[in-house]
């Protein structure tokens, strides 16, 4: 960390709570050995970290320009920025935060927004998926790191830094809370040096929890920490005890520079859940540092499903906002369910080779398939789910959360699994969902195949088994001789299978 220098003997640290007294709060420190990229020789904290109304920070009556001396053995420059906006207008409001250096032209500008509807720490209770300016609840605020070398005049014995946001006037309350630190360092400790600085996936950090564990591709994030421009490096990376395989990264990183990489799909051999990756030959030479080179992550084994199952989904008073699909190992959809009705049960058949896959839902309205709010404030969205269920136990073995935000994202295997590629779904309209005892079926004009139906009780006894063969769209079925309760229709053509729960009440 760039804070190290002050981080030495005795200190105080204060953690400050907020109004509602409700954050659960830690710090943990991680001590690494070693020589920094560049050694720092001065921190200043340009103002005071408060929070400021908007009014008075455009009117440069907070947040002020200020002259900021420079240390004669800095020879590089980097200004750190946290903001976060609070407020009814402040907090759910975007707006441009911008950084000028000596005057003149904005050197640095970008918004004060965050989107929370992929928090990883969810459901919660609040607002917690509306967007909000820089943070969401549970969330860390983004840091902003900027290299202002190139607009620090060498001749000059301070520089002058401003900080402001786009101009807005506010109707309702409206501040924000700024950090700002400038850091000035020496040159680089080495000329050419590739850093491994953070595991995405596989990972088992709650930061990244949405979507681990994974089925296939790691993703690290790389950084240039040596002087010179990194053009390549070699990625060694693997399951630990398992086969190493080998990735050749391409790419122009000035120093400082990061870049999330991600790699092709991991040998799932090893006998670890660990997860190793190692950096080496930069720009087809030595690396003058090997310390920062390796780095381990530990991550949870997939679980493993049957091949055949179903995906079913209820949507809410906002159908068309949800889709999913489901990716194999090459990144293919080899199924999915979009276009959706309002307060729609879609129970889709899916049947999988043996391999790994990924499941994705998505809602395009950010906040799942229910949300407690819209009821609070008299606009209803309704209520769905989503699960996975084995048609042949009548089970239910994956529920999701229903209040998921933007997206769920579900990596599993299968094993013992048919050879099949893309499928496209057979649909099949199973109605009335409350019968008095006629069920009818409706297929598409395109299914010609014969189909086979079968009825079962709750408790997953067959009933009925009846063969469709004739070249009709339009199938009536008799259930008058059963007793009133819940029971399970299933068709199946070839290796496509669709259910229904149908409640019989005469």
């Amino acid at each position: 960390t760039d804070f190290a220098p002050i981080l030495k003997g005795l200190k105080r640290i204060n953690m400050t709570s907020g109004g509602q007294w409700q954050e659960d709060m830690d710090i943990k420190f991680h001590f690494i050995v070693g020589t920094p990229s560049r050694d720092v020789v001065d921190i200043q904290q340009i103002w005071r970290p408060q929070s400021r109304g908007y009014t008075s920070i455009l009117n440069e009556d907070s947040f002020e320009p200020r002259d900021v001396q420079l240390d004669p053995n800095a020879v590089s420059y980097k200004i750190r920025t946290v903001i976060t906006g609070h407020g009814q207008e402040g907090e759910f409001i975007p707006r441009d935060h911008f950084i000028n250096i000596n005057g003149g032209n904005i050197e640095y500008t970008w918004p004060v927004w965050t989107e929370c509807g992929g928090n990883p720490i969810y459901p919660q209770g609040g607002t917690w998926i509306f967007d909000r300016a820089n943070w969401c609840p549970g969330e860390a605020v983004p840091i902003y790191n900027h290299e202002i070398t190139p607009y620090v005049g060498m001749s000059l014995d301070s520089v002058a830094i401003d900080i402001n946001f786009s101009n807005y006037n506010p109707n309702g309350d409206a501040s924000y809370s700024c950090a700002v630190h400038l850091f000035q360092y020496t040159e680089p400790n080495f000329t050419l040096d590739a850093e491994i600085t953070d595991i995405l996936a596989p990972s088992k950090k709650d930061v990244y929890s949405r979507f681990n564990p994974i089925c296939s591709s790691p993703i690290i994030k790389i950084r240039n920490s040596g002087k010179d421009i990194l053009t390549s490096v070699d990625i060694q990376y693997g399951v630990k005890g398992g086969t190493m395989q080998t990735y050749e990264w391409t790419g122009n990183l000035k120093f400082m520079e990061e870049e999330e990489v991600t790699l092709d799909p991991m040998i799932h051999d090893g006998n670890e859940t660990k997860f190793v990756v190692t950096l080496s030959n930069p720009n087809g030479s030595t690396d003058t540092h090997s310390d920062n080179d390796t780095m381990e992550s530990e991550f949870e084994d997939l679980p493993i499903y049957k091949p055949s199952f179903l995906v079913r989904l209820k949507t809410n008073n906002y159908g068309s906002q949800s889709s999913w699909t489901i990716k194999n190992s090459n990144n293919e959809v080899v199924y999915s369910r979009d276009n959706c009705a309002n307060n729609t049960l879609y129970n889709d058949t899916v049947t999988l080779g043996n391999g790994c896959y990924t499941f994705r839902i998505d809602d395009t309205g950010g906040d799942g398939l229910d949300f407690w709010y819209w009821d609070n404030v008299g606009q209803p969205d309704g209520s769905g789910f989503i699960n996975f269920m084995y048609y042949d136990t009548i089970s239910v073995f994956r529920s999701f959360n229903k209040d998921f935000g933007s997206a769920i994202v579900h990596s599993f295997r299968v094993t013992n699994g048919v050879s099949v590629d893309n499928h496209t779904m057979i649909n099949f309209d199973i109605y009335p969902s409350v019968s008095d005892g006629k069920v009818f079926i409706q297929k598409d004009s395109s299914t010609k195949t014969p189909s086979t139906i079968e009825v079962y009780s709750v408790n997953g006894q067959k009933i009925i088994e009846e063969k469709w063969e004739e070249n009709t769209q339009l199938k009536t079925l008799h259930l008058g001789s059963l007793s009133d309760g819940i029971y399970v229709v299933k068709v199946q053509t070839g290796d496509i299978i669709n259910t229904q729960k149908i409640i019989l009440n005469r």
